[in-house]
């Protein structure tokens, strides 16, 4: 599965999983108290079906009373205020006539399927009261028979109605501890989420497609720097070759060591000016799903730590190293990240700074968070809800098909064994629950299916930037603490921190706008000139 970033699923998943088995209890509750009035009283249980059909068909025509009130005013011209359906609009708009028959067939399609709903209900609604009609005048004869079904329905309806009001007040309670929700221990989880908690904070992250940092959310501009390592200038020989070293003066492990620490530095400061609130720094390493046969195989034999190191040392491998640092604040909503991959070839220290930005859930997932979302009003909110969703429920009691199956495989999951790891098969993950609640359209990564926070914004790319600055420095320490000449990585450096993006290849680079960005970018190369 995807990382979590600055979110712990379990909690999430236990709700959801409470959640489904109050909904399947009530629905149970329900089913047993209809079976029984039928088999022991048939045409009381007959007319409570028919009138509780009826009662849907019902519902259903007054919730579209006010979209046909709409469409009416809109083909009588005279407008409408406020928000209505997607056909509602102007007849002062464009004159267009592409735009116009776009519009008509539009308007067409959602008129028709307004209309095809509409006769289904009054349909429903004919039928079920000539049922009613039917039955009622066939049993006329039978004393007591109108008392007897009155005291039936009554009896389901207040039954059910408590049942969805019980269902109802738990759901809620458990979605407002949820707000507060704590590590859960691993003694009270079952086997499956036990994986699942490892899974996510796991140092090696099995991706799926092109999208390699997953349930990252959407990236910035990255750059990259290629520095060749030559001695400093009082420590060179007389030609070029000269200037190489012969052997490295330091490791991919020490330089990789020395950043973390620094960087590190930033979230133990006791002076909260000097501090870098909601930091954390960890090693990860990245795969592909039809590649990780092989690593998974030395987790197993070697374990994450010694994959890691080993990792860090090839490069060139289907596996790749990255130092993930992230930074969690607006109370865990917001989430600034960024990935450093180091790697020392050819006499050369290649760096790659990748920035991303994890942005808060859709206001649908933050009801608790807005006012009266907890407390005695959103037990209130949740009691009238469950009374309105009332005719829905006879509809709802066809889910019960899916029980069983849902059962066997959550019992298969709980106590199976681990799923065997096949070559050449994805396994990896596309995304993860929290980057999917940001409404970030995965077909076009680089648009929110939201509007950006401006100050969100900010605090990400500061956060982003004291990152690279606090790099950058530390990189040019750490080479000329062992004699290596920085001169040209100082010339990248301030390329970096005034705006500019590196490109290593040929050709001419001209900054544009700001590093990070939907404004920054890179001039084209001159021409004859590789990208």
């Amino acid at each position: 599965m995807a990382p979590s970033y600055g979110f712990d699923l379990v909690p999430v998943l236990r709700h959801a999983w409470f959640s489904w088995w109050a909904e399947s209890t009530e629905r149970v509750l329900l089913l047993g108290l209809l079976v029984f009035i039928g088999v022991r009283y048939p045409l009381e249980g007959l007319l409570v079906v028919v009138v509780l059909v009826l009662g849907f068909f019902c519902w259903r025509c007054l919730q579209m009373a006010p979209k046909r009130l709409q469409y009416a005013r809109y083909r009588l011209g005279l407008g409408i205020s406020g928000n209505g359906p997607s056909w509602r609009g102007q007849r002062e708009s464009s004159r267009k006539p592409g735009v116009q028959r776009q519009r008509s067939r539009h308007f067409q399609d959602e008129r028709e399927q307004l209309t095809a709903q509409s006769k289904l209900h009054m349909r429903g609604v004919k039928i079920c009261a000539a049922i009613l009609i039917v039955m009622f005048m066939f049993d006329i004869e039978r004393r007591g028979a109108a008392t007897s079904v009155l005291r039936s329905m009554v009896i389901v309806v207040m039954l059910a109605t408590a049942a969805g009001i019980v269902g109802a007040v738990l759901q809620q309670s458990a979605l407002m501890r949820l707000r507060h929700a704590r590590p859960v221990p691993p003694g009270r989880l079952s086997r499956r989420m036990e994986r699942i908690a490892e899974q996510q904070v796991s140092p090696v992250t099995i991706y799926s497609g092109s999208r390699s940092f997953v349930g990252a959310g959407l990236g910035f501009r990255r750059w990259s720097i290629a520095q060749r390592l030559i001695k400093a200038k009082g420590h060179r020989g007389k030609n070029e070759q000269a200037q190489e070293w012969e052997e490295l003066p330091f490791k991919t492990e020490d330089l990789l060591g020395r950043l973390s620490e620094a960087i590190e530095d930033l979230r133990t400061e006791d002076d909260p000016e000097l501090r870098l609130p909601g930091l954390t720094v960890k090693e990860r390493v990245f795969v592909k799903g039809v590649r990780a046969t092989s690593v998974l195989r030395r987790v197993a034999e070697k374990g994450t730590g010694r994959l890691v190191a080993e990792v860090l040392t090839e490069p060139g491998g289907a596996a790749r190293h990255y130092l993930v640092c992230t930074v969690v604040s607006w109370d865990g909503d917001l989430v600034a990240l960024v990935f450093v991959h180091m790697s020392l070839q050819g006499r050369t220290l290649y760096l790659e700074f990748v920035p991303q930005e994890l942005r808060p859930p859709q206001d649908l997932y933050n009801v608790i968070e807005e006012p009266g979302g907890t407390g005695g009003r959103a037990l209130l909110s949740a009691i009238v809800r469950s009374l309105e969703e009332f005719p829905f429920r006879v509809f709802d009691l066809w889910r019960l098909v899916l029980v069983p199956a849902v059962l066997c495989k959550a019992l298969l999951a709980w106590r199976g064994p681990e799923p065997s790891i096949r070559r050449a098969v994805d396994i990896g993950a596309r995304a993860s629950a929290r980057e999917n609640a940001t409404g970030l359209d995965h077909d076009n990564s680089s648009a929110w299916d939201h509007d950006e926070d401006e100050f969100q914004t900010t605090d990400v790319v500061r956060s982003i930037k004291i990152i690279q600055r606090r790099l950058l420095s530390t990189v040019e320490d750490f080479l000329g603490a062992h004699k290596v000449d920085t001169s040209e990585f100082r010339d990248y450096a301030m390329t970096i921190i005034k705006g500019g993006i590196v490109n290593m290849g040929g050709g001419t680079v001209t900054a544009q706008g700001n590093t990070f960005g939907d404004h920054s970018g890179i001039g084209k190369p001159s021409s004859g000139d590789d990208e």
